[in-house]
């Protein structure tokens, strides 16, 4: 997460564009360490600890744990959360987002995950 935060930071600032960050936006796997060879739960970023000033972090869990997880997130899981995040991606909130009046109105979409 943070290094997709990194990552779309020069973009941002270009466009005079804030970022929202939306906590489902991960890669496989969800955010894991390995621990003695087994794969643990990593806590992932809170609202609290963003480095972010200028980006929209409202979404993320306020205790960190994406989505509660505490097992390594399957296929299966990881196609279901994609299937969110298209379903978001294609939203009303989306299009509201990106339709203002004017152009200077209007937000672009740009999805940003490793």
């Amino acid at each position: 997460m943070r290094r997709a935060m990194r990552t779309v930071r020069p973009l941002s600032e270009a466009m005079s564009q804030g970022v929202l960050v939306h906590p489902e936006v991960f890669e496989n796997g969800g955010t894991f360490g390995v621990e003695n060879g087994e794969f643990v739960a990593g806590k992932g970023m809170t609202r609290d600890e963003s480095c972010f000033p200028r980006y929209d972090v409202g979404k993320l869990p306020e205790k960190g744990v994406w989505l509660g997880a505490l097992k390594r997130e399957n296929m299966d899981e990881a196609r279901a959360r994609a299937r969110r995040v298209a379903e978001w991606v294609v939203s009303q909130e989306v299009k509201d987002l990106t339709s203002g009046a004017s152009e200077q109105d209007r937000a672009s979409l740009v999805v940003v995950c490793h």
